[in-house]
C-alpha cells in the first residue's frame, strides 16, 4: 500500500504527532499494511489455518539496535480467516 493511502487513512492519528514520533508512527502504519497484505495472502492463510504460522510485524531501532514489534490487531481464528482459506482452497 502506498505511503500516501496510508497517511491519508490515518490522518486523524498522524495530525496529533510531530517529527520524530510522526516518522515512527508512519513506520508503524507502513509495517501493519504489510502484515495485513501477507495476511490476506490464499498461502499465507492456508499456512495460518494448518501449521500454526504466526505473522509478526517488526521494525528496527537504529538507535538502540533492537527488534520492535508492531502492534497487530490481526485474530488468527477469526471466521473471516476461515471464510477466506475456504475461498481459496485448492482441491
Amino acid at each position: 500500500m502506498p505511503l500516501r493511502k496510508i497517511r491519508m487513512d490515518n490522518s486523524k492519528t498522524m495530525d496529533g504527532l510531530e517529527g520524530t514520533e510522526k516518522a515512527r508512527k508512519m513506520v508503524d502504519l507502513n509495517v501493519q499494511a504489510g502484515v495485513d497484505v501477507l495476511r490476506s495472502n490464499p498461502d499465507v492463510i492456508e499456512a495460518i489455518k494448518d501449521r500454526g504460522l504466526t505473522v509478526q510485524g517488526l521494525v528496527y531501532d537504529l538507535a538502540s539496535g533492537e527488534l520492535l514489534p508492531v502492534d497487530s490487531t490481526g485474530n488468527y481464528e477469526d471466521v473471516e480467516v476461515e471464510h477466506r482459506h475456504g475461498a481459496f482452497k485448492i482441491a
